[in-house]
């Protein structure tokens, strides 16, 4: 979403292989909603100092308690079109990737919020996150915990994985399953 840099990198196979995306979904769904973040002022392509000597520098402004009340409505959304467009169940997925943040703060989130959990309820155990690992990563953090699960030994070939990224700024989502094919490092 443009905060960060990552990228997963797929290669092509031959038709009917085992492999490939299996379902992959974004949506915006604040609607007239007001965002939950906002960062107002200069850009993050000069230094800090530089930044600062800007007549209007960064200004990051989060609705706390919208962005808590309504993140767990777009995370529900987003796994009920994921798994409904690829056909499977939560319990299918053998990993699910998510950047900072974790399960079981999930878990709370979903609950205060009266969000349907019946696939989150399935994926909590399979949650992989490196928040406290590598800090705030932005758009990298997706990219970022797939390696994390790849190198500790948390993904194993013909494994389900589901990507999944969420914004706050314009109550987005995207994300993606497929079948993990790389060998144990």
């Amino acid at each position: 979403f443009g905060d960060g840099a990552g990228a997963v990198v797929l290669r092509a196979g031959e038709p009917g292989a085992p492999g490939g995306v299996i379902a992959a979904s974004s949506a915006c769904v604040g609607g007239g909603r007001s965002p939950g973040m906002q960062i107002v002022g200069a850009g993050t392509h000069a230094p800090v100092h530089r930044q600062l000597e800007a007549t209007r520098p960064i200004e990051l402004r989060v609705d706390v308690v919208e962005s808590g009340r309504f993140t767990p409505v777009v995370i529900a959304e987003a796994l009920d079109d994921l798994l409904g467009q690829a056909g499977v169940r939560a319990e299918d997925i053998g990993a699910c990737i998510l950047p900072e943040g974790n399960a079981g703060y999930l878990a709370d989130e979903l609950a205060a919020a009266g969000a349907e959990t019946k696939h989150w309820d399935g994926l909590t155990d399979r949650v992989v996150e490196n928040l406290a690992l590598v800090g705030a990563t932005g758009s990298a953090a997706v990219p970022l915990a797939l390696d994390h699960a790849w190198r500790s030994g948390r993904l194993e070939p013909g494994a389900l994985v589901m990507l999944l990224a969420i914004e706050t700024s314009k109550w987005k989502y995207a994300g993606m399953i497929l079948p993990w094919t790389a060998a144990p490092v």
